[in-house]
């Protein structure tokens, strides 16, 4: 089933994942506004409408939407460091807010895939969840209080793998990693060299968001992540080759690493979506990004 111009809010339309989510879905033909806590200093043109807010404060937002994308969030790979009520203020109560502010029959959540438990084994949406850091847990809170206040309507929770690609902060992995290439610092790995990673170009995620809306009636918990994968010290290196760097890359962490790979099966069956970009088409992408800088 294939839908167009739908009315949909997108919060967090700032962030590196929700402007992109804007541009695609305007081009998509629907009725797109964003929330965040201040405009952007180039709004996107067709943009319906923007609302400045705090979500980790009550609101109400009196117009109706078909669908709200709920990308707003603490993150550490965006704030730095932040304490644990901040996390619990934004991404729980904050979730929270923004559903009770909103009429809508569809609520998407964007969690994050290290809310499953890392235990060496493939990982679909039936598998344990255990999230190890402050930013996965406060996700997963997040996740369990949607889902009692949303109960019987349509949520969607997209937990999707490492996305990354041009525009992204220099806080997360893969942009750290081209900006000391080129400014030829050493890549300092801290996690073992031997972890492997699955890296998801930002447009296949917003292009999952799409397959969600065309889908007409889909919900549920969906994994988003390639099947390939890389090892942690084989990107570094490419990167470094990428780069034309002589940057050294320097390992501190020999500890053998599981790995879980996340698997979509879920979300190419129901919502016939599959990630087009490889792992050389994103980091090619992200050099050209540096190299045009």
């Amino acid at each position: 089933m294939t839908t167009s111009g739908r009315s949909v809010l997108v919060t967090g339309a700032n962030g590196f994942v929700g402007r992109a989510l804007v541009q695609r879905l305007i081009a998509a033909g629907h009725i797109v506004s964003a929330l965040d806590t201040a405009p952007d200093a180039a709004l996107p043109p067709g943009l319906q409408r923007f609302y400045t807010q705090d979500i980790g404060l009550p609101f109400e937002i009196a117009e109706p939407f078909d669908f709200v994308f709920h990308l707003a969030a603490r993150n550490i790979t965006h704030v730095g460091a932040v304490d644990y009520a901040e996390l619990q203020r934004v991404n729980v109560a904050g979730s929270e807010n923004v559903l009770r502010a909103v009429a809508a029959p569809d609520f998407v959540f964007m969690s994050t895939s290290k809310v499953y438990q890392q235990a060496g084994q493939p990982i679909d949406e039936s598998s344990p969840t255990m999230p190890l850091a402050d930013y996965e847990r406060s996700k997963l809170e997040a996740e369990h209080a949607l889902s009692a206040l949303f109960a019987g309507k349509r949520l969607t929770i997209f937990r999707a793998v490492n996305i990354v690609g041009r525009g992204q902060a220099e806080k997360a992995l893969v942009p750290v990693l081209f900006a000391n290439a080129h400014a030829g610092r050493p890549l300092d790995i801290f996690a073992p060299k031997t972890s492997m990673l699955q890296l998801l170009h930002v447009a296949d995620m917003t292009a999952a968001c799409s397959a969600l809306i065309d889908c007409g009636g889909c919900a549920g918990i969906f994994n988003l992540a390639p099947t390939a994968a890389i090892r942690l010290d084989a990107l570094a290196e490419r990167i470094v080759e990428l780069a034309h760097s002589r940057s050294p890359v320097r390992y501190s962490n020999n500890k053998p690493a599981q790995y879980s790979p996340v698997l979509a099966h879920k979300a190419a069956r129901q919502l016939q979506w599959w990630p087009a970009a490889s792992i050389n088409d994103i980091l090619q992408e992200c050099q050209l990004a540096y190299a045009h800088a």
